[in-house]
């Protein structure tokens, strides 16, 4: 996925596949990330982190199709990171990694 253009404030938001890799976006303090994180067909995400821990909270919701909505919001104007993973349902498919900073 390529890099989000430029500073935008407001809720930003971003849209995730497995297969596209890792992310990088600049926001302007006070902005939130609303991601969505889709799954591809099958597989569950695990928990979005944060680092460094208390940069920003996540509160996040999966559908029926098992893809993950959720609302970053930043405590301040540190920069952080978010990771998480979809493991797929099949055990012989590989896990794949996200990572957004």
């Amino acid at each position: 996925m390529p890099a989000v253009n430029g500073c935008p404030s407001g809720t930003v938001a971003i849209t995730h596949y497995p297969a596209w890799g890792d992310s990088t976006a600049c926001v302007k303090v006070g902005s939130r990330l609303r991601l969505t994180l889709a799954t591809g067909g099958s597989g569950t995400w695990a928990p979005v982190q944060v680092m460094p821990g208390g940069a920003a909270t996540v509160a996040s919701t999966t559908d029926s199709a098992g893809t993950m909505h959720a609302m970053v919001t930043p405590a301040g104007a540190t920069a952080f990171c978010l990771s998480t993973s979809l493991t797929p349902e099949s055990p012989t498919d590989p896990v794949y990694s996200w990572r957004l900073c």
